[in-house]
């Protein structure tokens, strides 16, 4: 096998490795994005709440 034919597959490995990563992380900052106007939309509930008891 020629040594351009092996040089290509392992950039192909490693691109898609890569893609993997990037995957991975996309999700996981989805999640947090998520997490995080779940904990903002509750906040807001919560503060809306105490100021109609408060009046």
């Amino acid at each position: 096998m020629s040594r351009n034919i092996k040089n290509a597959r392992i950039t192909r490995i490693s691109k898609v490795k890569a893609d993997r990563s990037l995957e991975e992380r996309v999700t996981a900052l989805e999640k947090q994005l998520t997490d995080m106007q779940a904990k903002a939309s509750c906040a807001m509930n919560v503060r809306g709440t105490i100021e109609a008891n408060s009046v």
